[in-house]
């Protein structure tokens, strides 16, 4: 099986173990979905932001501020990432991740992107 096709069914799987309050969440996810099954990285991330415990999100965020950037700008980009999307949007606003993410960086790189305003994080993710 390939990842896209893991991705595309793993919603589908995930949601036959669904029960009660789980389960009309799912429902309400797929019908705000044209009645389609949510892709697995949609559906994950939905599931977290909803039933994640606040104390999940201080763990991640002190997971971000101990990130280091020895492995390279890219390497770090890249845990930075897996690290964030895991953070509810409404726990952590873009001006706090685009610091958050920045100040590791290297000074005249991290002054670059602080100057722009970019709507996404994925631009500031690309530029680095």
């Amino acid at each position: 099986m390939t990842l896209d096709k893991f991705k595309r069914t793993s919603g589908q799987a995930a949601a036959q173990s669904f029960r009660d309050a789980a389960l009309s969440w799912y429902h309400g996810k797929k019908m705000a979905n044209n009645n389609t099954v949510p892709p697995w990285d949609q559906l994950k991330h939905d599931m977290l932001d909803h039933w994640a415990h606040p104390a999940r999100t201080d763990k991640l965020r002190t997971r971000l501020s101990g990130l280091s950037i020895q492995g390279g700008v890219t390497e770090y980009t890249r845990h930075f990432q897996e690290i964030e999307v895991q953070i509810p949007s409404t726990d952590m606003t873009l001006s706090d991740c685009k610091y958050w993410f920045t100040l590791r960086l290297p000074d005249d790189l991290s002054m670059q992107l602080m100057s722009c305003e970019e709507p996404t994080m994925m631009a500031y993710y690309t530029a680095a």
